[in-house]
C-alpha cells in the first residue's frame, strides 16, 4: 500500500510544555497542517519585554498499516513568522524519549571545557560575585570580551565544582609582587562576568613560577557545536535561473535573546601574545616578544585552507601566532612549545632558519576578512641593573654680565630641600659652601675690551637645587686699571712688571700675552689644541696654528694660578714665567732611509723680548656696584649608557636620584609611583634609542648620584614601521579606536579612528573594519621629496619609485612593545537564564547560531498566490504563469483549503483545474491558486555576509524578499522495523544491546516466525519480555515500562494506545520449549518517525503587528 499525503503527519510529544519534563515520547495527536498555534503558546507581554526561548518536541511520522518506505525524509521550517522579533529553529537530539532538560543541555553544550589557559585565579572567588580576579604574565593577551572560560576545581576538598563564565568586561593593570627572589610583575585582570558565581572557587597569591596552579584551574573552552540548527532566511538579492549562489539576509538565527552593551577595553598591546621574562635588579620584566605583524587579506580569489608566507625578520621560537576569522569567530594557531609546530585551530610549521611559514586552517576563513600573523625576532637582552652612570657632579656655568668682579664679593644662592643654601667666593677664585667651584673675575678694559667674569659651580651631594628653584649669583664689580708692558725675558723665561697705583687688590690681577708654539719638530705646523685649565684659572686660546694667547690670574695669596710667578700686592711688582716647555709626540726617521717611529720631544714656547704683556688689576680700594645673574638648572640631561650603543627596553628602567625612584612609561618618566594605583609624578622624558633621560622634576633631598636599580637593554634595531592587529571582540563602536605607540626617540604617537573607518594622527595613518575589529596602521608621514637631504635619500626606506606627485612616505620607527590601543567593544549581554528558558553562557555571545553550513541541504522556495476570476465555476482552469511547480493547492478568500478532490494540479505545466463536480457553494471568493517553485540543493560554502554557494544550479528565477531559503533537517529513510533480537538467561535490569551473561537453552525462531511491526504502531523502543514462568511473563519497555503480559501459547500483540494498533506482533509458533522463569527475550523496535525539537526565540521589542505563526513541513518521497 503506497504512502498517501494524509499518512505523513507532524505529531505531538507527551508534554508540549516548557517544563523540565516537557517533550518525552511520541503521541498519536496530529498537529494540523504543521501550524505553530498547536505547538507553542501565544507570545506574552513579558516575553516581548524580556525575551524568551521556548522548546517543544514534535515527531515527523508516517502512519500506515505496513512498513512502506518513506525515502529521503527531511523537515524544514517553510513559513517564517511575519514578526521580525520571533524566529524558529529546528534541531535533533536523536532521542525519541528525551525531555526538555536533556534538550537544554544539548543546546547549552555549544562550548565544552578545553585545555588549561594561561590565566591563574587571584585569591578565592566567592558565591554571588559578578567579577573574577585573575592574573597573567605581562605581555600576554587577556581573554576577549565574549569569551567563555571554565572555572573547575581540580584539587582540594571542593574538587569537582565547575562553572562556565562569559567575559563581559576586562580591566588590566600591571602590579609588582615580591617573593624570596625579589620583585616580579604580573598583569592583574578584573574580569566582569555575565552571571553570578554559584560556589566558592579557590585561587592563590600570584607566584613567580607559571607552573604553580591553585586548586581551581581556569580552562579555555572550545566550540563543540554538538547541535546543528535548521531554520530559514529570506533572499536578500534576486537569484537567476542557472545561478550557483544565493544571497540571504543572514546565515544566523537567534537561539537565545540578548541585549547589546558596550565594554571599554584599554591598554591592549598589539600582538602581545608571548613574553620573555628578564630579571633586572630583582624585578622580573615580562617583555612582549611579538613585534612583527603581517596581514593576509582573504578574498574569493585566494580563500582556502592552506597558506604560505615568508616571515622577515626571522622569527624567534615560541613567538609565532596566527589568527583567522571563520563564520564570525576568531580562531588561533600558535607555536606553543617553541618547536616550530603550530597547533590549535589547524596545523602549521615555521622554519626558524629561513622564515618560511605554512599553515592549514581547520575552517575556511571568511571572505573580506584577514589572516593575522604575529611573531617576534630573536633578541639579546642585557641586565644593566647596578650600572654606574658616569654622570659628573651636577654643575652650572655662569657668564656674568660684567668684568672687573670684586674678589670675595660673589655669593651663589639656591633652594635645596626647600631650604636656602649658598656657596661663597673666598677671594682667591674658589667657591666653597654647599657647592664648590672656580671663579674668573675678569676685567673692565675700555681699550682692549672687557673680559666678563665667569663662575663654575658644582653642587655638593645632597645639595642639588630643587626642581623649581633658581640659582642666583650675586656679585660686585668695579673699574679695572690697565697697562701694557714690553718686558725682556730672562734666561729662565720670566718677565717682571711694575704695576702702578699699588697696593693691589688680591685676586684682581690678570696678565694677557701671546706666545709661539711648534707642537712637533719635523713639520713646523701645530696640531695640538690647548684647552683652558679651569681649576687653575688659566686660559689658552689658539689664534692660529702657532700663535697662542695666554691669560694668567693671580691666586689671591701672592702667586700665579697654574703658572710660576709671584705678585707683591703692596708694591705692585709682578713676576711671571711666560715661556713653558711641552712634551709632544714626533714621528721621525733614524737616518735618511731608516724606519720612521714616534718619539717624545720637549719643545719650548717662544716669547721674543719686548713683546706686549697687557696687565689688568684693581686697586686695594675700589668703588663697586652690585649685580646678579640667575639660571634654571631644569632640565637635567643625562646619558645613561654613554659608552654603549644598546637601546633601552621600554618599561624596564628604574633609577634613583635625589631620594626618589623613577620609572619609564611610554617615553615619559614618573617618580614616587604608588604601587597600588600606579599613579606617579611626571618628571621628564626618555629617548630609548639614545638611552638618554631628560629630568624636569626631582626630589627635594637625597644624593645627586644617579643609580640604576633596574634596566634591560637590547642590542640592535628593535623597531617596526607598521602594525596589523584585531580588537579583543567585535564589532566595535564606530569612531572608538585609539592607538598609541612610542617612537625610538621617545615621542608618543597617537591615532584616532574616524567615522569613515580611517585612522589619523601625527605621523601615522591607517584603517579599521568596525565589524571584524581588524585594523592596520603605518607610522611616518608624507614629506616633500625635494626637501630630503642626500643622507635621507640614502636611507633604506627611500625609493624614487615611491615618489607620487612629489611626495613620499617617510616611515617613523616605533618600539613594538609600546604599541597599544583602546576601543569599545559592542557586546550582546545575556539575560537571566530562568526567565529566558536557556542559560546563554555556553551559547554564542550574540545568542545566534548558524543555520547554513557546508555539506548541508537547503531548499530555495518561493510561494505565490494567483487569484481566480470572480464568478469562477466548477470545471474552470487557471494558468499561474510558471511551470515545474513543486506543489500547489486551492484556497478561498479566508485561507481555507478546498478538499483535494475538488481540484487537480498539473505541476509541470503550472495549471490548476477545478473538478467538474466540485461544490463551490458557500466558498468565499476569490479563490486562489497557491503554488510553489523550489530547488533542493547541497551547500558547498557559506559566507558570514550571507552568500551561500551551491553544488548545482538553480532551475528557476527567484525574487528577493519573497523567496525563502530553508535548511533541511535530514531524517533519512523512515520505515518501521525490528532489530537486535537475542535471549538472555537472567535479567540484570541493564538495558544493553548486547548479551549480558549467558544465553538461554531455549531460542525464539525469528527466521520462520519473524516479528511484525507497522509504521502506525511501532515506536523506537528497547523491549524485554521477562519470563515469570515457563510459559509467559511481562512485557516491559525501557521508556514505556510494563505494558502487559505475554504467553508463548498465543500471539503477543500489545496495543499502542496512541494509534490503536499493536506496537509489534510476535507469533506463538516461534517460541518453542525450554523457557524458564527469569529468562528474557530482548529486541528493539524502530518507529517510522523522526523526533524534532523546535526552539522559538522571542527577542525584546514591541510587536510590529505581524503574525508570529510559522509552519513546519515534513517532506520526503514514496514508492508510486
Amino acid at each position: 500500500m503506497p504512502i498517501l499525503q494524509g499518512d505523513i503527519k507532524l505529531l505531538k510529544s507527551e508534554r508540549m510544555t516548557d517544563n523540565e519534563d516537557g517533550g518525552g515520547r511520541i503521541t498519536g495527536t496530529e498537529i494540523a497542517d504543521g501550524l505553530s498555534n498547536e505547538i507553542f503558546n501565544d507570545v506574552s507581554d513579558l516575553d516581548r519585554v524580556y525575551g524568551r526561548t521556548s522548546l517543544r518536541k514534535v515527531f515527523a511520522g508516517v502512519e500506515t498499516d505496513d512498513t512502506a518506505f518513506y525515502f529521503g525524509s527531511h523537515v524544514i521550517v517553510d513559513q517564517a513568522p511575519d514578526d521580525p522579533n520571533v524566529s524558529v529553529l529546528a534541531f535533533a537530539t536523536g532521542s525519541p524519549t528525551d525531555q526538555r532538560a536533556e534538550a537544554r543541555n544539548r543546546i547549552e553544550g555549544y562550548v565544552v571545557a578545553g585545555p588549561l589557559s594561561r590565566l591563574r585565579l587571584y585569591g578565592d572567588q566567592l558565591p554571588g560575585q559578578r567579577q573574577v580576579l585573575a592574573y597573567l604574565r605581562t605581555g600576554e593577551t587577556p581573554p576577549d570580551i565574549g569569551d567563555v572560560l571554565v572555572l573547575r576545581t581540580e584539587a582540594g576538598a571542593d574538587a569537582g565544582d565547575e562553572q562556565f563564565i562569559r567575559i563581559t568586561s576586562v580591566e588590566s593593570n600591571d602590579q609588582i609582587f615580591t617573593d624570596g627572589s625579589g620583585d616580579f610583575t604580573r598583569q592583574v585582570l578584573t574580569l566582569g562576568i555575565s552571571t553570578e558565581l554559584t560556589t566558592r572557587f579557590h585561587g592563590h597569591e600570584p607566584t613567580r613560577s607559571t607552573s604553580t596552579q591553585p586548586d581551581t584551574r581556569i580552562r579555555m573552552t572550545q566550540v563543540a557545536d554538538a547541535s546543528r540548527y535548521f531554520g530559514l532566511s529570506r533572499l536578500a538579492m534576486a537569484a537567476s535561473l542557472g545561478s550557483n549562489q544565493v544571497q540571504v539576509q543572514s546565515v544566523y538565527q537567534p537561539i537565545v535573546p540578548s541585549t547589546q552593551g558596550e565594554s571599554p577595553v584599554v591598554d591592549v598591546h598589539v600582538g602581545g601574545n608571548v613574553a620573555v621574562a628578564v630579571q633586572s635588579g630583582g624585578i622580573t620584566h615580562e617583555i612582549p616578544q611579538v613585534g612583527e605583524t603581517l596581514q593576509i587579506p582573504v578574498s574569493l580569489n585566494n580563500r582556502g585552507y592552506s597558506y604560505t608566507r615568508n616571515l622577515q625578520p626571522l622569527p624567534a621560537p615560541g613567538t609565532v601566532v596566527v589568527e583567522f576569522l571563520a563564520l564570525g569567530k576568531w580562531y588561533q594557531l600558535r607555536d606553543e612549545n617553541g618547536t616550530g609546530e603550530l597547533t590549535g585551530s589547524g596545523t602549521g610549521q615555521v622554519n626558524f632558519a629561513t622564515g618560511s611559514l605554512s599553515i592549514t586552517l581547520q575552517e575556511l576563513p571568511d571572505v573580506d576578512s584577514a589572516i593575522l600573523v604575529y611573531w617576534g625576532s630573536p633578541i639579546h637582552y642585557r641586565d644593566r641593573a647596578g650600572y654606574q652612570v658616569p654622570f659628573p657632579t651636577p654643575g652650572l656655568r655662569f657668564e656674568l654680565d660684567h668684568g672687573g668682579v670684586v674678589p670675595g664679593s660673589i655669593t651663589v644662592r639656591w633652594m635645596s630641600g626647600e631650604v636656602e643654601v649658598q656657596a661663597t667666593d673666598d677671594g682667591q677664585g674658589n667657591l666653597t659652601g654647599s657647592g664648590t667651584g672656580v671663579v674668573v673675575y675678569g676685567w673692565r678694559d675700555q681699550v682692549n675690551g672687557d673680559r666678563p667674569g665667569l663662575v663654575w659651580i658644582e653642587f655638593n651631594d645632597g645639595s642639588w637645587p630643587d626642581a623649581n628653584s633658581l640659582v642666583v649669583v650675586d656679585y660686585e664689580f668695579g673699574a679695572s686699571d690697565t697697562a701694557t708692558f714690553n718686558p725682556s725675558v730672562d734666561g729662565a723665561g720670566f718677565v717682571q712688571l711694575q704695576l702702578p697705583d699699588a697696593p693691589l687688590k688680591p685676586g684682581s690681577v690678570g696678565l694677557e700675552f701671546t706666545i709661539t708654539r711648534r707642537d712637533y719638530t719635523n713639520g713646523g705646523s701645530a696640531t695640538y689644541m690647548g684647552v683652558a685649565s679651569l681649576p687653575n684659572r688659566r686660559e689658552e686660546t689658539r689664534e692660529s696654528q702657532t700663535q697662542i694667547t695666554r691669560r694668567l690670574y693671580d691666586d689671591g695669596v701672592g702667586g700665579i694660578s697654574g703658572a710660576e710667578g709671584t705678585v707683591d700686592y703692596d708694591t705692585g711688582l709682578v713676576t711671571a714665567k711666560v715661556l713653558e716647555e711641552s712634551e709632544v709626540q714626533s714621528y721621525e726617521r733614524d737616518g735618511r732611509y731608516g724606519p720612521a717611529e714616534w718619539h717624545e720631544r720637549t719643545i719650548t714656547d717662544k716669547f721674543p723680548s719686548g713683546s706686549a704683556v697687557i696687565a689688568r688689576w684693581q686697586p686695594q680700594v675700589v668703588n663697586s656696584t652690585q649685580a646678579s645673574v640667575q639660571r634654571n638648572p631644569n632640565p637635567l640631561r643625562v646619558s645613561l649608557l654613554p659608552l654603549i650603543q644598546d637601546q633601552v627596553v621600554p618599561g624596564t628602567l628604574r633609577f634613583t636620584f635625589r631620594g626618589a625612584t623613577y620609572l619609564d612609561r611610554d617615553g615619559s618618566l614618573y617618580r614616587d609611583v604608588d604601587p597600588q594605583t600606579g599613579a606617579g609624578l611626571y618628571s621628564g622624558t626618555i629617548d630609548y634609542s639614545a638611552a638618554e633621560v631628560v629630568l624636569e622634576d626631582w626630589g627635594a633631598s637625597g644624593s645627586n648620584q644617579i643609580s640604576i636599580t633596574s634596566l634591560v637593554t637590547v642590542l640592535g634595531n628593535w623597531t617596526i614601521y607598521d602594525v596589523f592587529f584585531r580588537t579583543p571582540g567585535s564589532p566595535i563602536q564606530v569612531g572608538e579606536l585609539s592607538l598609541l605607540a612610542t617612537t625610538a626617540g621617545g615621542e608618543l604617537l597617537q591615532g584616532q579612528a574616524q567615522f569613515n573607518a580611517t585612522i589619523t594622527g601625527d605621523q601615522l595613518e591607517g584603517e579599521v573594519d568596525y565589524t571584524t575589529g581588524v585594523a592596520s596602521v603605518r607610522f611616518g608621514e608624507l614629506v616633500d621629496d625635494s626637501t630630503l637631504t642626500p643622507e635621507e635619500k640614502n636611507e633604506p626606506w627611500y625609493d624614487p619609485a615611491n615618489v607620487e606627485d612629489g611626495m613620499i612616505w617617510r616611515p617613523e620607527p616605533v618600539l613594538p612593545s609600546t604599541a597599544r590601543f583602546n576601543t569599545v567593544v559592542l557586546t550582546s549581554l545575556p539575560l537571566d537564564a530562568e526567565l529566558l528558558g536557556l542559560d546563554p553562557v555556553r551559547l554564542p555571545p550574540d545568542g545566534r547560531v548558524p543555520i547554513f553550513r557546508p555539506a548541508q541541504v537547503a531548499v530555495v522556495h518561493h510561494t505565490a498566490k494567483t487569484a481566480w476570476p470572480l464568478g469562477t465555476t466548477a470545471g474552470d482552469t487557471l494558468d499561474v504563469g510558471r511551470t515545474r511547480l513543486a506543489l500547489g493547492h486551492v484556497e478561498d478568500a479566508n485561507g481555507d483549503k478546498l478538499p483535494e478532490a475538488d481540484y487537480s494540479v498539473d505541476l509541470d505545466a503550472g495549471t490548476f483545474a477545478l473538478d467538474a463536480g466540485a461544490d463551490l457553494s458557500g466558498v468565499a471568493e476569490p479563490l486562489y491558486a497557491v503554488h510553489r517553485i523550489e530547488d533542493m540543493v547541497l551547500i558547498s560554502d557559506v559566507q558570514i555576509g550571507g552568500q551561500i554557494t551551491l553544488i548545482g544550479q538553480l532551475s528557476h528565477d527567484y525574487p528577493a524578499e519573497e523567496t525563502l531559503v530553508s535548511s533541511a533537517l535530514i531524517g533519512g529513510d523512515l520505515q518501521a522495523r525490528w532489530s537486535n533480537l537475542f535471549d538472555q538467561s537472567t535479567w540484570t535490569n541493564v538495558w544493553s544491546d548486547s548479551l549480558i551473561g549467558s544465553e538461554t537453552s531455549a531460542e525464539y525462531n525469528a527466521t520462520t516466525y519473524p516479528l511484525e511491526v507497522t509504521n502506525r504502531g511501532a515506536i523506537t523502543e528497547r523491549w524485554a519480555l521477562r519470563f515469570t514462568s515457563t510459559s509467559g511473563g511481562n512485557i516491559v519497555g525501557e521508556s514505556v515500562g510494563q505494558i502487559g503480559t505475554f504467553s508463548i501459547n498465543s500471539e503477543t500483540a500489545p496495543n499502542n494506545p496512541n494509534t490503536g494498533v499493536p506496537y509489534f506482533r510476535i507469533p506463538a509458533g516461534g517460541w518453542g520449549s525450554g523457557w524458564s522463569a527469569g529468562n528474557v527475550l530482548r529486541f528493539n523496535t524502530i518507529g517510522c518517525n523522526l523526533p524534532v525539537w523546535l526552539a522559538r526565540t522571542v527577542l525584546q521589542g514591541d510587536s510590529p503587528g505581524g503574525d508570529f505563526r510559522f509552519r513546519v513541513q515534513v517532506r520526503g518521497n514514496v514508492d508510486a
